[in-house]
């Protein structure tokens, strides 16, 4: 799958993680305070896939309570993000939505085409 930013920047989604956001949950309804478990854990585990590619970046949920599925995606672009560096940079998006992708839901696409990459975005040059 393949992504244009608002900058004119194509990026390519290289790996997509997905789960059930209340998977292992027995009972109960979403709280203000579940949701920002599950937030918190979503992170985690972008943040560990970050580790050995870039960093990461978190979407804001659309709606609350939280969607049902949880994704990390890996980003790559063929495009220099800083100027004298590697040809490739990579950067991973965690975000929720309601049902497994693809597709990605259009909330998550119109906040990932707005991302900064040459800010945001870890080059190949380590």
């Amino acid at each position: 799958m393949h992504i244009t930013l608002n900058t004119g920047r194509k990026i390519a989604l290289v790996r997509l993680n997905q789960r059930g956001t209340y998977h292992g949950v027995l009972a109960g309804r979403p709280t203000p305070e579940t949701d920002a478990s599950h937030t918190d854990e979503l992170r985690t585990e972008a943040d560990a896939l970050a580790s050995s590619i870039g960093p990461s970046v978190l979407l804001v949920p659309e709606v609350l309570p939280i969607e049902k599925t949880a994704c990390v995606g890996e980003f790559q672009s063929d495009a220099l993000s800083k100027p004298d560096s590697e040809p490739y940079s990579s950067l991973v998006i965690a975000w929720f939505q309601k049902d497994f992708a693809p597709p990605i839901a259009e909330f998550a696409l119109i906040q990932i085409r707005a991302l900064d990459w040459d800010v945001l975005a870890r080059d190949w040059n380590w």
